[in-house]
Parts: structure tokens; C-alpha cells; sequence
């Protein structure tokens, strides 16, 4: 096995959740399910180029850890803003996915 073989990265999006931002350069930061290297899906927020085949770093989680991340952000005073964010609006989405999960 060469170098570049041991170090292929495999992914597939398996759902995709919502765009937290949209960039002018066309990029998108995002919440996804994604199956890296034929594992099981897991959350996964990082942004993409407009064809999904170049990603920046980002973070993966298992949905133990999506449900606490929507359980420690719930009722937090500075996400209750009158005019909801867009990555706001992504939360009840990301919440029910959590739910549905378990």
C-alpha cells in the first residue's frame, strides 16, 4: 500500500440537516450526517466548497454528544434573540435529529 492509499479519506453525506452560513466565496458551513471511511453517520459541522468535495477541519459527533450540546444550549439567554440567527434555525432541526437518534 502506497502513502497516498493510507491516507485516502472516505466519506459520504448521508443526510444533510442545514446550512449554518453561506459564504461569499460560495462555501457553506453545514450540519450533516456523515459516514466517514464506511463507519456508522455522525453529526458533523464544517464547511464545504459549493460541490462537497473539498471540506475544512471540523467536528464529528455521536449523538450521545448532539443531545448534550442541545441540552447545554437550551434556554441560554443570548441564543433568545428577537431576530433569530440562521444557525438558530438549524437548532430544532439538529434537536430532533438528536432525539430521533436515541
Amino acid at each position: 500500500m502506497n502513502e497516498r492509499e493510507k491516507t485516502d479519506i472516505v466519506f459520504e453525506i448521508t443526510e444533510h440537516i442545514g446550512v449554518l452560513a453561506t459564504y461569499g466565496n460560495g462555501w457553506t458551513k453545514e450540519i450533516n450526517m456523515v459516514a466517514w471511511n464506511d463507519a456508522k453517520p455522525k453529526y458533523d459541522i464544517r464547511d464545504w466548497n459549493p460541490d462537497h468535495q473539498v471540506m475544512s477541519r471540523g467536528i464529528t459527533l455521536h449523538s450521545k454528544e448532539m443531545k448534550e450540546i442541545c441540552s447545554l444550549l437550551r434556554g441560554r439567554p443570548d441564543l433568545a434573540a428577537d431576530e433569530p440567527l440562521q444557525a438558530q434555525n438549524a437548532a430544532p432541526q439538529m434537536e430532533q435529529a438528536a432525539a430521533a437518534a436515541f
